[in-house]
């Protein structure tokens, strides 16, 4: 069971979509408009990779549950980062500002 590189991608993006994701990845949280915009494309990767799935499969319904268990990895990693890039633009902040 492997995270494909669109689910990856997807799950970023869908992250990037949120408020605290969006402050998180590119410093500052998005516009609506940009985190609409991020949403739609995000489903739309989650979406072909699902389809990818249900074509190597044999039965869909096994299929459901393997992109199921990946896109939950693939939410953790997301987690994962989003975490370590908050840490990084903190410790950036805080170095920057002697006096603060």
């Amino acid at each position: 069971m492997t995270i494909s590189l669109l689910m990856l991608v997807g799950t970023l993006l869908l992250a990037g979509g949120t408020v605290h994701g969006g402050r998180a990845m590119f410093g500052r949280p998005c516009c609506g408009a940009r985190r609409n915009a991020l949403r739609i494309g995000a489903l739309v990767l989650l979406a072909c990779d699902l389809r990818l799935v249900m074509m190597n499969q044999n039965t869909i319904g096994f299929a459901i549950v393997l992109w199921v268990g990946t896109f939950s990895l693939s939410t953790i990693a997301t987690a994962l980062i989003c975490t370590f890039l908050n840490w990084r633009n903190a410790a950036r902040s805080s170095t920057s500002h002697p006096f603060g």
